[in-house]
């Protein structure tokens, strides 16, 4: 397991690489006024809340909570964001969080409860649109993703290895009506044996190998008000273990505009896999910079 120092300083590198080369290419490329550009262009702060409660197990609950900081940088053909979480967990001893592409083992032996809190792995990804509604007769865009491992794999709160994912999204317009599908596929790390929850008590060892899968999702969102619009989706995931759950997830939300430059957004999302107990909920509110 690389340090935590060390993994963030990675993130944050990449970070300011991935930023330069794709906004330097834009602006190479660029032929309107500068006016124009700027125009176009803007950056979002935000900041979240999620709850995450998994009842799969009787004696064996896991509720996390996660405070997401957010940065994001749009502009004409790119869009880059980063998101660094703190976590507040409680799970049964050895039971490591995983991506959110993911979906995991019923448990199978009974441990102690544990708390544990930090940082957890951090995720930066880039955005290139494709064709526009403007020019085309839809939205299209390719998206990359990677999750760096800046968690604390003692404390369950991350598996130590990175992730990367690669997704073609898609929507359509009409009228108040928007239409939405994507696909992608995920390169998951594989950490071997990991050690968590380190404090003595209730140490315990972990073997953790995933495969890479595909995944997919599809939704639609109708605006009710200039201010206001609703959404609902389903998603969908590959067992990332043998043996494992394939992701089902419903999900439904609000998006209230109320003001100019501030978004409140509430989201709800239920598993419909077969055996498993999880639900969430969360909230987020942003602001734009231009």
């Amino acid at each position: 397991m690389r340090p935590l120092l060390s993994n963030i300083s990675t993130a944050i590198l990449l970070t300011l690489f991935s930023t330069h080369a794709a906004f330097a290419e834009e602006a190479s490329a660029q032929t309107t006024p500068a006016t124009a550009v700027a125009a176009a262009s803007h950056m979002d702060a935000s900041i979240g809340y999620e709850f995450l409660s998994d009842t799969t197990t009787a004696g064996q609950e896991a509720t996390t909570q996660f405070m997401p900081f957010g940065f994001a940088a749009e502009s004409e053909n790119y869009v880059f964001e980063i998101s660094v979480p703190y976590i507040n967990r409680s799970a049964p001893a050895g039971k490591v969080l995983k991506n959110h592409h993911e979906e995991s083992h019923k448990t199978t032996t009974v441990s102690a409860i544990v708390a544990n809190q930090g940082f957890g792995d951090v995720t930066t990804s880039l955005q290139r649109f494709i064709l526009k509604e403007e020019a085309s007769a839809l939205n299209l865009s390719a998206r990359a993703e990677m999750k760096i491992a800046t968690a604390d794999t003692t404390k369950g709160l991350g598996t130590g290895v990175n992730d990367y994912f690669v997704e073609i999204l898609g929507s359509k317009t009409m009228n108040k009506l928007t239409g939405k599908a994507s696909i992608g596929y995920a390169l998951l790390g594989t950490p071997g044996t990991i050690t968590v929850n380190e404090d003595g008590k209730n140490t315990a060892s972990v073997t953790l190998s995933f495969n890479n899968i595909y995944f997919g999702s599809i939704g639609t969102a109708y605006e009710l008000s200039e201010q206001l619009s609703a959404n609902a989706g389903f998603e969908y995931g590959q067992a990332a273990e043998s043996g494992g759950f394939e992701q089902r997830d419903l999900s439904g939300g609000i998006k209230f505009k109320y003001s100019d430059k501030q978004t409140l957004q509430l989201r709800a999302v239920k598993s419909v896999t077969p055996g498993l107990s999880i639900w969430g909920a969360s909230l987020s509110l942003s602001h734009q910079y231009d």
